[in-house]
């Protein structure tokens, strides 16, 4: 009940998930990473399938995640078709077909990359402890996301993950954007500006101020009680 009641919630959310998408991939440099989930297999009680979660993201900490039942290259191949830049990603085999693909140039693996921006702290420390972050949030995911029960979930979990992360980026309220955007994405035509940093420009003061009147009306209910 819960699963289904979440999965429509992200499919309403995939017009900004996929904005989110373009936006990461407008740039000129996405780093990229994986890791192994299980997803179960209907039908076969107890068994279950190697899929894979990826995660593509900016200098800019946006986030979005993609989850494919192969462990294939076909889902980073899709994601990065018509992608003109660089790709940061470790030495999985997977990421080295993507030379071959027009416009994209593969760089050091994670390992390396953390150790470059660990010298380059005494001389850019804002850019390398951003750039570390972004490694972290991989790691993290790697532990956290272990176990799907279908592909369907999986990409529930993608689109739900993406928003909220990279609200968290923006410094805005996870929670109250989502449900603020569930409320606006049937009117609103600029896609953009519902995601969480033209969100935070444009609604996150209209949303604030209406939670905070409700929490108001709430707090002089139970003091009349």
């Amino acid at each position: 009940m819960l699963e289904r009641s979440v999965a429509r919630r992200a499919e309403l959310l995939k017009p900004p998930h996929t904005a989110l998408r373009e936006e990461v991939l407008s740039q000129n440099i996405v780093f990229t990473d994986d890791t192994t989930v299980r997803i179960a297999q209907a039908g076969q009680p107890g068994s279950s399938k190697k899929g894979r979660l990826w995660i593509y993201t900016d200098k800019r900490s946006r986030p979005f995640y993609d989850c494919t039942e192969s462990q294939g290259r076909a889902g980073p191949e899709l994601v990065f078709r018509g992608f003109r830049g660089y790709v940061q990603a470790d030495a999985h085999s997977v990421y080295d077909k993507l030379c071959l693909l027009d416009d994209v140039t593969e760089v050091a693996c994670w390992a390396h990359t953390r150790r470059k921006f660990e010298v380059a702290e005494t001389s850019d420390p804002e850019l390398s402890a951003k750039a570390l972050d972004l490694i972290g949030k991989v790691a993290v995911g790697r532990k956290n996301w272990l176990f799907v029960q279908t592909e369907r979930g999986g990409k529930t979990a993608s689109v739900m993950m993406s928003l909220i992360q990279t609200a968290e980026a923006a410094g805005v309220n996870g929670k109250l954007y989502l449900r603020d955007v569930l409320q606006r994405i049937a009117t609103e035509s600029e896609v953009k500006k519902l995601l969480p940093h033209g969100w935070k420009e444009n609604f996150e003061a209209e949303a604030t101020g209406r939670r905070n009147e409700i929490l108001e009306l709430l707090i002089v209910d139970q003091g009349d009680k």
